[in-house]
């Protein structure tokens, strides 16, 4: 019985033994780490940097030796220092605990004091979401990777293009651009608002691309107008270009396209200075306007429209279609010209600076050698031998809308020829009746020109249609 007592007893103290010893080594089983940063917050200040306790184990106590003859003993995650000189400096944290924890790690970080943060960090400038040093329309392909994704806001945020200090953001372009670039409001969230800086006149910078020497196996990017010949006559006044901006083809389709930004080239002297060129984004095939972003900028300067559009989401779109439809307006004075010469062209060169798929990777797009163009002619529609007929013809009401009504008075054998903006004629028949009923609801709203001609003369009236 004595016996196995005492074999008893010794378990008992084995099974003690066991667990004091899994506890001890449980405290043992502890590993100071940590990682730091320049310290950017609220209100940056030199030498400041973040410190980042990474330690783990069941620890109580933590001791911060900065190597500057400071201490600290927070045992909490992140701890602020302030360096007053700028050296090397080694940085040991140690950690411990009653039960045998003890551990400490040593790291040595340099120091340099400036009064510009901006020599020591990447300092985000408002616009520039790509990292080039410049704002314009190749920005806002990254906007569109980024966009929805939220970080850290951007202590004392300026729109003005001055160097700002940011934390950084957890993520990464493809091109490892930190995401705070891409904030460009410093408000915490790429979103719309961050496209403004961009189209900030006074530090904007043209978009740049060299014309292609050779033909490109990848997806074309090129200009389509709507004629290739327009003609006007002595009664235009006002001639609008209109040109689809198509990107692939049926047989070179485009996979993957999430943005692209390019420039078209045009002879200024055919705009009016204070004419802007415009393009309707809304039959884009990339997305719908509640889809993409679309941007252009009208640098009269260069004789160039920058042009970016992308998409919001994390989708890219495969295909061929149109991006959308740029708009030009000729200027009375080059349509003088051109009835002078008897005939002009104008000109577009369009040039691929950047596309990309939805996580920023670029896409390759070929544009032609070639510039497009429209021939501009010249063709007598009135005779200036015949006498004018306004007084005997009547033409309500203006604007039109739905109806146009048109009474005549003593004139026979009448023709009517209705013409568009651009000089094409959309109408020609015979009038048989002193009043003549036109319906003008297949038309869409703008300024035409009615030409009507008779054995006694012609004249030519400005006809506005705004249909409901």
């Amino acid at each position: 019985m004595g016996k196995l007592n005492n074999l008893l007893a010794v378990f008992l103290f084995l099974l003690s033994y066991s667990a004091l010893s899994a506890s001890t080594n449980a405290a043992l089983n502890c590993e100071a780490s940590f990682s730091y940063e320049l310290y950017i917050g609220s209100n940056p200040q030199v030498g400041g940097y973040l410190f980042t306790n990474l330690s783990e184990g069941d620890y109580t106590n933590v001791t911060w030796d900065f190597g500057d003859g400071n201490y600290n003993s927070d045992n909490t995650t992140d701890v602020i220092h302030y360096y007053t000189q700028s050296d090397s400096y080694e940085v040991t944290l140690s950690i411990w605990d009653d039960l045998g924890c003890n551990s400490s790690v040593t790291q040595t970080i340099e120091v340099l004091l400036t009064n510009d943060i901006c020599e020591i960090t990447d300092c985000v400038l408002p616009g520039d979401a790509n990292g080039d040093g410049k704002a314009n329309m190749f920005d806002l392909l990254n906007i569109g990777v980024g966009f929805g994704i939220e970080g850290p806001e951007r202590p004392m945020a300026t729109t003005e293009w001055v160097p700002q200090a940011s934390p950084d953001w957890t993520h990464n372009t493809v091109q490892g651009i930190n995401y705070k670039h891409l904030d460009c409001n410093g408000d915490g969230i790429v979103n719309s608002t961050d496209v403004f800086p961009i189209l900030n006149e006074d530090v904007y910078s043209v978009i740049e691309q060299d014309p292609p020497t050779a033909e490109s196996d990848s997806p074309l990017l090129f200009i389509d107008f709507d004629a290739d010949t327009v003609t006007i006559n002595e009664s235009t006044t006002s001639l609008e270009l209109n040109a689809a901006i198509m990107l692939g083809t049926q047989s070179n389709q485009v996979e993957n396209i999430h943005g692209i930004s390019f420039l078209l080239r045009y002879d200024s002297d055919f705009i009016q200075e204070e004419q802007i060129i415009t393009i309707n984004y809304n039959s884009s095939f990339i997305g719908n306007n509640e889809e993409v972003i679309a941007l252009s900028m009208d640098v009269r300067d260069t004789e160039q429209l920058d042009v970016a559009i992308t998409r919001t989401d994390a989708e890219s779109r495969g295909g061929e279609g149109r991006l959308g439809t740029v708009n030009f307006i000729i200027i009375d004075d080059i349509i003088d010209g051109i009835r002078e010469t008897e005939g002009d062209q104008f000109p577009v060169e369009i040039l691929v600076v950047g596309a990309n798929d939805e996580e920023g990777n670029p896409i390759e797009i070929s544009t032609p050698l070639e510039d497009a163009f429209v021939v501009i002619e010249y063709e007598t529609t009135v005779s200036t031998q015949s006498p004018s007929i306004d007084q005997f013809v009547k033409i309500y009401p203006q604007p039109v809308k739905d109806q146009l009504t048109i009474e005549l008075q003593d004139l026979n054998n009448t023709s009517l020829s209705l013409y568009n903006a651009v000089g094409q004629r959309i109408i020609n028949t015979q009038i048989k009746d002193n009043i003549h009923q036109l319906s003008t609801t297949a038309y869409q709203n703008g300024i035409y020109f009615m030409t009507l001609t008779s054995d006694e003369g012609q004249t030519t009236k400005r006809i506005i249609i705004e249909n409901k």
